[in-house]
């Protein structure tokens, strides 16, 4: 359900030139285009991966806390 909820909105709200990821993806796996998909994928999940732990280490060495707010 929530793979429904990132994906059809931007679906409804793209324009020329504007594609997001979660458009480009869904574009590639309706054409058929598997491999395109696939290396695309990898690429988005390192990308939010290496943001993730950025984030990660940024928090603990300001010793953030984001629970409980």
């Amino acid at each position: 359900m929530l793979t429904v909820q990132s994906v059809a909105l931007p679906l409804l709200l793209v324009g020329p030139g504007t594609e997001l990821v979660a458009v480009t993806l869904f574009d590639l796996w309706q054409n058929g285009q598997v491999t395109e998909l696939a290396a695309m994928g990898v690429l988005w999940l390192t990308f939010m991966s290496i943001v993730g732990v950025c984030f990660h280490v940024v928090a603990r060495r300001y010793r953030l806390s984001f629970e409980g707010q």
